[in-house]
C-alpha cells in the first residue's frame, strides 16, 4: 500500500490538517446529538443516519463540479472495493459511538478516540513503511506509557474504547486506498451504508418506524439532521485525510477525545477518575513533543528550499 500524501508541499499539507481539526470539533460533540434521539435505539438510528445521509449527499450530484467528478470516480474500481470496505466498518464504528453514547459511556468513547491515533501512528509505519524521527519515536511511546497507566489503573478491560479505536484507524487506511473526492466519496460511502442499513430496519420491524407511525416530527427532523451533520463533517475530515499522512493523522487526531472528554465531564456528568487524568497527562507531553518536532522539521524545510 501506499501513502500518496507524504510527497504533498506543505501547504496543501497544512490544509489538509486544518481539515483534520475541523472535523475533530464535530466529532468531538457528536455525542450530544445522539443523547438527544435517546428514544430511538441506536441500531435504528445508525440505519436512519445513513438514509438521510445518502439522500442528502445526492443534493450535491446537481453541481456540474460534483457530478462530473463522480460520474469519473464510478468508473474506478478502487472505489467500489475499498470504500465499499470502509463504509461497513465505519457503519460499525457508527453504532458504537451511538450505542456509547446513549448508554452512559461518552468518557469511553472519548478513551476510544485517544486510542485511534494510536493505532494510526502504528498502521502508518506498519502498512504504509512511515518512518518516525527520534522526538517524535519518543513521543509514540510516551503515548504507549499512557494508555498503559489507564488500561492498569481502569481495572477492567476497556473493550468498547479498543473497538472504537482500532476500527476507526482501520477505517482511515482502507479510505486512503480510494482515490474518490469529498463529496463523491461520501455518496458512495452513504451508498453503501444505505446498502446495510435498509435490510437491518426491515429485520428490526415496526419499533423502528414507530417514529413515524406516531408522527413525531421533531423527533424526524433530528433524525434526519444526523444524516446531514455526520455528512458535513465526513467531507470536511476525508478532505483531511487525503492530504495528511497516518503519523500525522495519528497525533493531531488527539483534539476530537479532547473535546469528548470535555463533554464528558460537564454536559453528561461522567466522573473523570485517576486512570483517564493519569493517561490525559502522558498524551498531552507526547502532542507536545510531536508538535515541536513538526515545527522544527517544518522550518528546516523551509531553510532547505530558500538555499
Amino acid at each position: 500500500m501506499q501513502d500518496s500524501a507524504v510527497n504533498l508541499d506543505s501547504k496543501t499539507a497544512r490544509k489538509g490538517l486544518m481539515g483534520i481539526l475541523i472535523a475533530a470539533v464535530g466529532q468531538g460533540t457528536i455525542p450530544l446529538y445522539w443523547i438527544l434521539l435517546g428514544e430511538v435505539e441506536a441500531e435504528a438510528a445508525i440505519c436512519y443516519r445513513a438514509v438521510f445521509g445518502l439522500i442528502f449527499m445526492l443534493m450535491f450530484l446537481g453541481l456540474y463540479s460534483v457530478r462530473r467528478e463522480f460520474l469519473e470516480d464510478i468508473k474506478v474500481k478502487n472505489n467500489w472495493i475499498y470504500i465499499g470496505l470502509a463504509a461497513t466498518v465505519n457503519f460499525f464504528v457508527w453504532f458504537l459511538l451511538v450505542w456509547g453514547a446513549q448508554n452512559g459511556f461518552v468518557l469511553d468513547l472519548g478513551f476510544g478516540q485517544f486510542v485511534q491515533p494510536l493505532f494510526c501512528a502504528l498502521m502508518g509505519m506498519l502498512i504504509f513503511r512511515q518512518k518516525l524521527g527520534m522526538l517524535k519515536a519518543f513521543a509514540l511511546g510516551t503515548v504507549f506509557t499512557g494508555v498503559g497507566c489507564m488500561f492498569v489503573i481502569y481495572g477492567s478491560f476497556p473493550w468498547l474504547a479498543l473497538l472504537v479505536g482500532f476500527f476507526s484507524a482501520y477505517y482511515l487506511v482502507l479510505r486512503k486506498q480510494a482515490p474518490a473526492g469529498c463529496a463523491s466519496g461520501l455518496i458512495f460511502e452513504n451508498f453503501f451504508n444505505t446498502l446495510l442499513a435498509v435490510p437491518l430496519l426491515l429485520w428490526l420491524g415496526d419499533p423502528a418506524f414507530q417514529v413515524f407511525a406516531d408522527h413525531r416530527y421533531g423527533l424526524i427532523l433530528l433524525l434526519f439532521g444526523s444524516g446531514v451533520i455526520t455528512s458535513i463533517t465526513q467531507i470536511i475530515f476525508v478532505y483531511g485525510v487525503q492530504r495528511s499522512t497516518m503519523v500525522t493523522m495519528g497525533f493531531s487526531g488527539y483534539l476530537s477525545p479532547v473535546i469528548t472528554v470535555f463533554v464528558a465531564t460537564v454536559f453528561c456528568g461522567e466522573p473523570l477518575t485517576m486512570d483517564k487524568i493519569v493517561g490525559f497527562s502522558f498524551i498531552a507531553a507526547a502532542l507536545v513533543m510531536f508538535l515541536t518536532d513538526t515545527v522544527r522539521t517544518s522550518r528546516q524545510i523551509s531553510k532547505l528550499n530558500v538555499h
